[in-house]
């Protein structure tokens, strides 16, 4: 991703939340329009900021859930927030501080040991500002698990036979 596509990409998030906070006031829009009891969480940003921008972008990424915050408490006051961190949802480095106190913080995992010692660095951030976390477990190719299991640990259930297809 480019640097100005990122530029021109918060512009954008920035004019939503402009639309939430108009829509919050009366301007452009009535909130009675919006069903706001049907839903259940504000997922903010899906996997923000890639590798190459985690650090680059790090203090406007901050700024953008800020203003985010911001425009939908305006609209609601009630639902939970979730935020996730930069590099694929795995870079909590910008969370130092309690934005909503309806919210959480989510991570992903891929290709990790199924270890607490691999999410340590998540479980120290959730009792230093005192929020809930959770894990989004993510899948490999085709369903299955990226994280490997050991050789020796048993599985729940044995495996299933695939269902044979014939060829057409």
């Amino acid at each position: 991703m480019r640097a100005s596509t990122l530029r021109a990409e918060t512009r954008g998030w920035r004019s939503v939340c402009g639309t939430i906070s108009a829509c919050g006031s009366g301007v452009g829009g009535s909130v009675e329009r919006w069903d706001i009891g049907s839903i259940l969480r504000y997922d903010l940003l899906n996997e923000p900021l890639p590798n190459q921008w985690q650090h680059v972008y790090a203090a406007d990424l901050a700024d953008l859930y800020r203003d985010l915050t911001a425009a939908i408490r305006q609209v609601d006051p009630h639902h939970l927030l979730v935020y996730e961190g930069s590099h694929w949802a795995t870079n909590w480095d910008i969370f130092t501080d309690v934005w909503d106190d309806n919210s959480l913080l989510q991570f992903h995992r891929y290709r990790c040991p199924p270890e607490r010692s691999s999410i340590d660095a998540y479980l120290r951030t959730r009792d230093k500002l005192g929020l809930p976390i959770y894990l989004l477990p993510r899948l490999g190719a085709r369903g299955r698990r990226r994280c490997r299991v050991p050789a020796n640990s048993r599985r729940a259930e044995p495996r299933r036979q695939k269902a044979h297809r014939p060829h057409r």
